[in-house]
């Protein structure tokens, strides 16, 4: 199934494929064990912190829909300089917004201004018009970094479904 990325004119859609695995020559395979993910928690603003936030229109999309990625900005401290990290995660593999390649890259560098809110703001509108064909997850990371290479304030996640 194709993740149409809209009119970025950078790339028309990320192919995600499901491998198939064959075991050959009588070797049975060890079962993998079954392991049950800790939720993370939902980061919220924290007076005189800085942060950002990633939030989807809908948790599961569809043929017709469009799915709107949204982003809020804060720092309420002293002025940051900061990169911007935006991330798709599709089948294990992440995408760096906005280029959609697999080599990490900072949406934007700049200087985060002390006393700001923004947003919540739309980055990004994907429609959906062609059937997707499979069940799909995928999770959107936001996240500040400085330029010490440190976290500013939460990393942010979204997920969703496409079907």
């Amino acid at each position: 199934a194709n993740l149409p990325l809209g009119d970025s004119g950078m790339i028309e859609s990320i192919d995600y494929m499901v491998d198939d695995y064959e075991f050959q020559g009588g070797v049975t395979p060890t079962p993998i064990p079954t392991i049950t993910p800790t939720p993370m928690p939902t980061d919220t603003p924290v007076p005189g912190g800085a942060g950002v936030e990633v939030t989807l229109n809908q948790a599961t999309f569809t043929q017709g829909d469009t799915m709107s990625v949204m982003l809020k900005i804060w720092n309420g401290g002293a002025d940051l300089d900061v990169g911007l990290y935006v991330v798709l995660e599709v089948g294990g593999t992440f995408y760096f917004y906005p280029t959609f390649s697999e080599i990490p890259g900072s949406l934007a560098d700049f200087t985060l201004p002390g006393s700001v809110d923004v947003g919540p703001f739309e980055l990004l509108a994907v429609p959906f018009t062609d059937p997707i064909g499979a069940t799909i997850p995928l999770t959107w990371y936001a996240v500040l970094i400085d330029t010490g290479g440190n976290i500013v304030g939460n990393l942010s996640t979204a997920g969703a479904t496409l079907q």
